[in-house]
């Protein structure tokens, strides 16, 4: 059977990673356990969990051999990315004490640097517990162990030491820096409280400060981002004073000034660039997912620290909204219009509690409106339509609703209509929305009439029209969703939009 298969796999492998005399053997064993891991999670870790962590933990902890050690640590990383709890638990001492060995002072960065990775996925992995009590006490106990070498890796007391490869050392930092934010934050608030600052002091100092920034870290300034968003989901409103800091970097990936760079030498396929032409341009690639990253945080700070980020919601509302219709690629286009409902929804928040009515409101909710609407007109592909779509929804909802909570809002008296007489009225939204549920129906339609008609119509076409269906199935339920959304917060009010065009389509 496979699951004899895979004991039969790693029985076999087992004895060259723990007791072959050559390091290169070791290491080589490890990592095809390490893939293993990766390709065959969770069952691989369910059913071989009692000889392969004991063994794991065994070569992370004392193997003398650098690069079979951080073979190790590697496969721990891919063991523990598709590990339970409830498989983990038997063990969890053990790795714990073996991972901290690994990232002490002393210890080649190498290893430490797959130590810090692998001790991040031990945390996420206990976060899976589902005995809150329980959950709680292990993720503290955790942190407390691993705090304190990553403390001084995280403020960069090893760059002294390394100065004869400093990519690598900033690199074990960033690396550093995102597993105290993971491990702090599952320990939570009221351990991680202090370090929670400090560590937003090193980031923001080191990363963003450009009087003090290293040249080695640019590369890793998207590994510090994620660590500050982190910490924020621990800290909440107490991030605010933080923001001013981060918020500027992150709008600045996220219009994406570095996308598009005229070409240079090295961009040219030929070695002596005799191809190259002056006026040509090119796609950075990196700068694509670094764009994408940035509107994820953005919005994870956003909703974090709610009303806090209020002063930051113009600028990130000018930054993000053209994105919904205009980035080069979907995923930019998805991501920034899932943020849009988070930024419109913390200037509710902030004018509440003013003591406003959530008028402020208002403005933002228009202006990612209008961006969400063109969006609708013009995009061409399916995923990126249901983000906008869905974002619409959840914009009026956010910017409308009176009181702050995760329940969805479920009747008119429980929101403020703040479209009722603006420039967008209800009406204006029900109209957007019908057409794209037209096109929805339309594309229907030639699909049919195609499978009708069509002498060549095929098995193949059939599929492909299937899948079709299902994607506009999933469309046209966030198309009705959006509209719920108007018709809760408006009430009544909002039906008079759709007595022309829906009715009768319904």
């Amino acid at each position: 059977s496979m699951k004899q298969r895979r004991r039969d796999f790693v029985g076999a492998l087992l004895p060259f990673a723990t007791r072959y005399p050559a390091g290169v053997v070791r290491a080589a064993a490890w990592d095809a356990l390490g893939q293993a891991c990766a390709d065959l999670g969770p069952r691989i870790q369910d059913e071989c969990a009692s000889s392969l962590l004991p063994a794991l933990c065994a070569s992370a902890e004392r193997d003398a051999a650098p690069r079979a050690r951080a073979a190790a640590c590697r496969a721990s990383l891919c063991f523990l990315d598709c590990c339970t709890f409830s498989t983990l638990e038997p063990y969890l001492g053990d790795a714990v004490r073996a991972l901290a060995s690994a990232m002490a002072d002393g210890v080649s960065n190498h290893v430490r640097e797959h130590a810090v990775a692998a001790a991040a996925a031990l945390a996420v992995s206990c976060s899976t517990c589902s005995d809150a009590a329980k959950r709680a006490a292990v993720c503290r106990e955790l942190y407390g162990v691993v705090a304190g070498p990553l403390r001084p890796l995280a403020a960069g007391a090893h760059y002294a030491s390394n100065k004869g490869d400093l990519r690598a050392a900033a690199a074990l930092r960033a690396r550093a820096l995102l597993c105290l934010a993971i491990t702090g934050s599952e320990a939570g608030r009221d351990v991680f409280g202090d370090d929670a600052r400090a560590l937003l002091d090193i980031v923001t100092r080191d990363y963003f400060d450009e009087a003090r920034r290293r040249p080695e870290d640019d590369a890793e300034r998207a590994g510090a981002l994620k660590s500050v968003v982190r910490v924020a989901t621990c800290l909440g409103a107490d991030f605010a004073p933080f923001l001013d800091r981060v918020v500027a970097p992150l709008l600045q990936a996220a219009r994406g000034d570095r996308i598009l760079v005229e070409r240079s030498a090295d961009d040219s396929e030929d070695d002596d660039g005799d191809d190259l032409q002056p006026g040509e341009f090119v796609v950075r690639t990196e700068a694509l997912e670094e764009q994408a990253q940035a509107c994820q945080l953005v919005c994870a700070l956003a909703e974090a620290t709610m009303g806090g980020y209020a002063p930051y919601a113009e600028a990130s509302l000018a930054a993000l909204a053209p994105l919904c219709g205009s980035a080069i690629t979907s995923d930019v286009r998805c991501v920034a219009a899932a943020a849009l409902p988070a930024l419109t929804g913390c200037v509710r928040v902030a004018d509440r509690e003013r003591g406003g009515r959530g008028q402020a409101a208002l403005g933002p909710l228009l202006f990612a409106l209008d961006a969400l609407l063109e969006a609708i007109a013009e995009e061409a592909e399916q995923e990126p339509l249901e983000a906008v779509v869905q974002a619409l929804g959840a914009c009026v909802e956010a910017a409308c609703r009176i009181e702050q909570g995760d329940e969805r809002v479920t009747r008119a008296d429980q929101c403020a209509p703040l479209l009722e007489g603006s420039r967008l009225p209800p009406e204006a939204l029900c109209r957007a929305l019908h057409a794209c549920l037209a096109a929805t129906l339309q594309r229907r339609a030639v699909r049919a009439a195609e499978a009708t008609l069509d002498a060549d119509y095929d098995d193949e076409q059939c599929r492909a029209d299937a899948q079709a269906g299902d994607a506009d199935g999933s469309l046209l339920f966030h198309v009705g969703e959006a509209v719920g959304s108007v018709l809760r917060t408006h009430g009544v009010r909002a039906l008079s939009g759709l007595h022309a065009e829906w009715l009768p389509r319904l």
